[in-house]
């Protein structure tokens, strides 16, 4: 292991005579312990425990599905959706993809969707190979920067320090939403360059050190540095805070905070405040102050931009509080935080405030002192200014604290190793404190397994608040649960009766339960609110379709196409208005339409590959239907439907195989009985067959086909 420098990087000389003096300390660290370094196996069984921490803490997570934003930026986005691997593709991912400006995150949405479409695994997995990267390489910064300066915790070699820093930070519960939650790749990802970046310009900056006289070296790390930079950029705003962070930490740390730099360091100052500067008006235009105004008009906020400052005071230490106690009950994607209206309303303001100045006082007394305290204080608030200050974004998402809790994990550590002596006790409350975070992300990763589980969540610790309440009703419905979602649109009809999605989600959910005329007012309802609503076209059309006003829900489906020409829905209830009525080759180009827009459209394949059942392609039919039976192997209709064709091309076991899949899922289906029932009497099974007709008919009273199916089997049966 190479010596420690000066910290007075500005005096080349100094530096080469005085190598062993660690300038900002009253006492500087024994040099066996600086400066050797631990066993490689005990560096990689640290790191092999990260990794493995990380993956069973995460393992409960590969099959949650898509949630909340995840719809927008993932499942409904035409952009991302690669099946063949071009520049052109990858381009338009970048360029097109939602959200805008955000590159990086887009392209590796779209190599998820080629390689695994829509299978939730492959992006969970691509998220945790991000997480347990990025907490590798926070490991790699704070012990570098241990070396920088190192910190007087009770002789604890570096290693050790930056092994519990990151491990805690790997498994912080915080983190579920960083990681979980598969649109804030962006947020993970982010934080891998920006912590990359960092990194890079430390080793550049200790090459520098050990060989003043070498360009080369330090030459690689800067680049380093740059393109890890280029890359935050191209994933998320905030590392618009990156330039800060460098400039703070050389000004800590190799110029030990003088202020009388060199002409030299003036001009990389200069060069880091241009880039800072150019990276905001790279995100907010040629007026940002204009822009981040227009924010909070343009997105229809509650609050304005005094309050939101005011209500940030106090999210920041609500952040703090969640570091050191974040059980499963305190975390929430939608969080309902109550406003601060003016400085004393709520009072808890005004403590929020004195509490962060207090926070940028002990930064400033423990600069000297105690830097790296200093420094993990300051460094929480710099990261948190893009997302927690004057833009008019919403108030609070934890994932926000995933780049802030990097160096808090640092100053917990560092003061548990500062305020007690004992270091088996130390040891001991670290490990507890990595077990109970530990187990405390696995339970918050429970429940994102399941939507209807999730939701209900967020609705509970957020009772008042429309929006986890519609998306529950949307959840409840999705899963069949019609008399829930019917319940919980009305209660987010009653928080927000103005929304046209919540009473077009309660129509959505009546017109199941057969109830025509009550979802009909709902879809009038809906319009009458927002004209412009192409679902509640749509919507309204299957409801009249339902009636039996065919003319009328046509009318409705191009209506709502008009109004959405990409809305995949509409295109397939025209076609099976148009397969109803006979006209086949009419209904196949919306199917196909259908699956351009949505190739997970699932009833829209079904329907695809009746169709061709319909012009005689059993082949092409059977294709669709496997493609379907794929991803959802219980799908009743589609394994009757592939069973009907495999019948026709005399493939019988293999028909009746999956006419007893649909009975697996459905045992109430009277088509299933019924279709089972004519195959088994080609079998000569003729009791079975007896009992499956019987069966359908009990299920389905006057059910011509089995009744017919019955008298001919009796009629055979008497000869």
């Amino acid at each position: 292991m190479t010596k420690v420098m000066p910290q007075n990087g500005s005096d080349v000389s100094k530096a080469k005579k005085d190598s062993k003096k660690m300038i900002g300390h009253k006492k500087c660290m024994p040099a066996n312990t600086f400066n050797k370094s631990i066993r490689p196996i005990y560096a990689a069984m640290g790191l092999l425990i990260m990794m493995a921490a990380g993956i069973i803490i995460y393992s409960n997570t590969f099959e949650s599905p898509f949630l909340f934003d995840d719809e927008g930026f993932i499942v409904n986005d035409p952009a991302i959706r690669m099946t063949d691997f071009s520049w052109d593709n990858i381009k338009t991912a970048a360029i097109k993809g939602i959200p805008a400006h955000r590159y990086l995150p887009n392209i590796s949405w779209a190599l998820n969707y080629y390689f695994g479409k829509l299978n939730p695994f492959g992006y969970h997995l691509v998220n945790l190979i991000i997480h347990l990267l990025t907490g590798i390489f926070l490991f790699s910064f704070i012990k570098n920067t241990l070396r920088v300066y190192p910190d007087d915790s009770r002789s604890i070699h570096p290693e050790f320090v930056a092994f519990f820093a990151a491990l805690i930070w790997i498994v912080q519960p915080v983190a579920t939403q960083s990681v979980t939650y598969l649109c804030q790749r962006m947020a993970s990802m982010v934080a891998l360059f920006y912590i990359l970046s960092l990194l890079f310009y430390v080793q550049a900056r200790m090459a520098m050190r050990q060989n003043p006289d070498k360009k080369i070296v330090p030459g690689l790390h800067f680049l380093g540095c740059a393109l890890s930079a280029l890359c935050a950029i191209a994933t998320k705003e905030n590392a618009g805070t990156l330039p800060l962070s460098i400039l703070l930490y050389e000004w800590f740390f190799f110029q030990d905070l003088k202020l009388n730099w060199s002409r030299r360091q003036i001009l990389w100052i200069c060069f880091f405040g241009i880039a800072f500067t150019g990276v905001v008006f790279w995100y907010l235009g040629e007026n940002p102050v204009s822009r981040i105004i227009a924010s909070y008009s343009y997105n229809n906020r509650n609050f304005n931009l005094p309050q939101r400052v005011m209500t940030e005071w106090r999210i920041m230490v609500y952040y703090i509080s969640l570091f050191l106690w974040a059980p499963p009950g305190r975390l929430n994607l939608d969080h309902d935080y109550p406003l601060s209206l003016s400085p004393i309303d709520p009072p808890t303001t005004m403590l929020a405030l004195a509490a962060i100045l207090g926070l940028f006082a002990l930064a400033a007394y423990s600069a000297k002192k105690n830097r790296l305290i200093a420094f993990c204080i300051l460094w929480f608030f710099i990261t948190q200014a893009t997302e927690s200050t004057i833009i008019g974004i919403e108030l609070i998402f934890e994932h926000r604290t995933y780049i802030p809790f990097m160096m808090t994990c640092l100053l917990f550590v560092l003061v548990i190793f500062r305020l007690i002596r004992n270091k088996t006790f130390v040891y001991a409350l670290l490990t507890a404190t990595v077990l109970v975070f530990s187990v405390w992300t696995y339970q918050r990763n429970q429940i994102w397994q399941d939507p209807v589980t999730f939701w209900t969540d967020c609705a509970a610790k957020s009772p008042d608040k429309y929006r986890p309440q519609y998306d529950l009703a949307v959840a409840l419905y999705n899963a069949g649960d019609l008399s829930g979602a019917v319940i919980q649109s009305k209660k987010a009809i009653q928080i927000n009766p103005d929304d046209a999605k919540a009473h077009t989600n309660l129509g959505n959910a009546l017109l199941k339960q057969d109830n025509i005329d009550e979802a009909l007012q709902c879809f009038h309802r809906a319009l009458a609110l927002n004209p412009n609503y192409a679902d509640a076209h749509n919507n309204l059309g299957n409801a009249l379709l339902k009636r039996g006003n065919t003319d009328d829900a046509l009318q409705c489906f191009h209506r709502a196409l008009a109004l959405d020409p990409d809305l995949a829905d509409a295109h397939n209830n025209i076609g099976n208005v148009f397969f109803k009525q006979g006209k086949t080759d009419e209904a196949l180009k919306y199917f196909h339409r259908t699956l351009s827009l949505n190739p997970d459209q699932t009833e829209a394949r079904n329907n695809l590959a009746n169709a061709l059942m319909q012009k005689g392609d059993i082949r092409g039919a059977i294709d669709h239907f496997q493609a379907i039976l794929k991803k959802h192997p219980d799908h009743v209709e589609a394994n009757i439907n592939i069973g009907a064709a495999l019948a026709r091309l005399g493939q019988i076991d293999a028909a009746l195989a999956h006419y007893q899949s649909a009975l697996n899922s459905d045992p109430y289906n009277p088509e299933a009985h019924n279709n089972m029932g004519v195959l088994l009497i080609q079998k000569n099974m003729f009791p079975e067959a007896i009992e499956h007709f019987k069966r359908a008919l009990a299920l389905r009273p006057g059910y011509e086909s089995a009744i017919n199916n019955i008298r001919r089997l009796e009629q055979m049966t008497k000869h």
